[in-house]
């Protein structure tokens, strides 16, 4: 079950200090092959991304600094996928590729529970480009799978495949690693 709470925090950029709701726990029963959490109660997800309302700053919440005394301002009010949006472009200006993949990702999750799947899809082809760059940088096969598996969920149906196959025919390959390519690709 999710529970919150109220915490002040100081922005990395401009230094302001101001409250935003955060996290106190939260659940979850399982995931998806692109790692979604299905979390119990409600969705903790409007939670990990906090915006400045001086600078429009927004990281996720370990990039701030949590503060002792209180403040008066209150987090910027966005819709919660709009604050993933910002954030990723964020870690894009500070060249921290694979938070940004995150956050597009996540920003994608957020638009397909609002239904919107065209902005959906928009976050996967940016979140599989960046996850795909990663992976050829670091050689990482887990980046692959999410490179792929995002490229799947924004309706690249041949760039998932080549991915998926890519992956399938390598030596020493992890066997839960396998295991969500084959259910990925059998998702296609």
């Amino acid at each position: 079950m999710t529970t919150v709470r109220e915490e002040s925090l100081r922005c990395p950029r401009c230094s302001c200090v101001f409250l935003a709701t955060g996290l106190a726990s939260y659940g979850f029963a399982g995931k998806d092959t692109d790692g979604r959490p299905f979390f119990w109660g409600l969705n903790p997800l409007p939670f990990f991304v906090k915006t400045c309302p001086e600078c429009d700053f927004s990281a996720f919440s370990a990039d701030f600094s949590l503060e002792t005394r209180l403040s008066s301002r209150q987090e910027a009010s966005l819709p919660a996928p709009q604050k993933y949006l910002k954030a990723a472009f964020c870690y894009d200006e500070l060249g921290n590729i694979i938070q940004a993949a995150r956050c597009y990702q996540h920003a994608g999750w957020l638009f397909e529970d609002e239904k919107e799947e065209g902005k959906a899809h928009k976050c996967y082809r940016d979140a599989s480009s960046r996850y795909l760059e990663i992976a050829e940088k670091e050689e990482n096969l887990e980046y692959l799978f999410l490179g792929g598996e995002c490229a799947r969920k924004a309706g690249d149906i041949e760039m998932a495949r080549e991915i998926f196959d890519d992956i399938l025919q390598r030596p020493l390959l992890p066997p839960e690693l396998k295991e969500l390519v084959f259910k990925s690709r059998s998702n296609l």
